[in-house]
């Protein structure tokens, strides 16, 4: 970690949250994050680059919510400055690429489950339905393959027929994963929540494509039906909902990497793997 002085935060941040031993941990394209001590015990402090917090405002609200239970805790808020639970690691994503990756999957369902004992409603949190929006207004390039667009006009249509029929609607953390999951002092912890409501398999969607660095098994259709086996039973949602939102969420992120003009992508076989898992209705 790369030693820093108190200077190198705001000082009304410094001086209102109490911070000390200030350690640049990480630096994004949305914030940096910083190591500090706070009330003798260390913290992360994360400082957006712009007032917006790069939508991740609902998600804010929403572990403050919890407070603790399953997620990491909020300590402090003020404008784009966040003061957060220090959480040492490993991630689950660091299990999985040591050839645990069962173990993990284990942890991730139980940390979904404790963050959704949560029961309240929360205002201001993002519809499920607009966080998807993106995928219903694709256009296909002339040299996008006839599979390709094949299966992402079926994962849309999936998509529809799942929000026609949406059930278990409640606060979700809206991006859990592998990697946004780490061990601290009280057991494993989420972090960097979206903040979304909409119906609960979607919860853990996006753990099917995760982590990146497990190799072909990230790929292998064994691996997608165990990991739909456990995530259902222990989550108590049905397991070919489950299967299908794995694949809506596969899609969503390439249309958010390719933008609205789709041509070919990395996760094209990955798509195409879970679709050909699916019923065909």
């Amino acid at each position: 970690m790369m030693m820093l002085t108190s200077s190198d935060i705001p000082s009304e941040i410094v001086r209102e949250f109490q911070l000390s031993d200030p350690h640049l941990a990480a630096e994004t394209a949305i914030a940096r994050v910083w190591r500090v001590t706070y009330l003798d015990a260390p913290a992360a402090l994360k400082i957006y680059h712009d007032q917006t917090l790069s939508g991740e405002g609902p998600g804010f609200e929403l572990l403050r919510a919890l407070d603790g239970c399953g997620a990491v805790r909020v300590l402090a808020h003020k404008g784009i400055a966040v003061l957060m639970d220090w959480l040492d690691g490993p991630s689950l994503g660091d299990l999985a690429r040591a050839g645990q990756d069962e173990e993990a999957n284990v942890h991730l369902v139980d940390v979904a489950c404790a963050i959704h004992e949560f029961k309240g409603p929360l205002i201001g949190l993002t519809p499920l339905y607009d966080w998807c929006a993106d995928l219903f207004s694709i256009r296909f390039a002339p040299e996008c393959s006839s599979q390709f667009r094949h299966d992402m006009q079926r994962a849309q249509n999936i998509a529809r027929r799942l929000f026609a029929s949406a059930e278990q609607i409640g606060p979700l953390h809206g991006d859990l994963h592998h990697d946004n999951i780490k061990l601290g002092p009280d057991g494993w912890r989420a972090f960097d929540a979206k903040g979304l409501v909409g119906e609960k398999t979607y919860e853990l969607a996006n753990a099917f494509r995760n982590p990146s660095g497990i190799g072909a098994w990230q790929r292998d259709p064994r691996r997608f039906h165990a990991c739909a086996d456990l995530w259902a039973e222990r989550f108590d949602v049905d397991r070919i909902r489950l299967m299908r939102w794995a694949a809506v969420k596969v899609a969503l992120s390439i249309v958010w990497r390719s933008g609205p003009i789709v041509i070919d992508d990395k996760e094209a076989d990955l798509l195409a793997m879970m679709l050909a898992q699916l019923p065909e209705t």
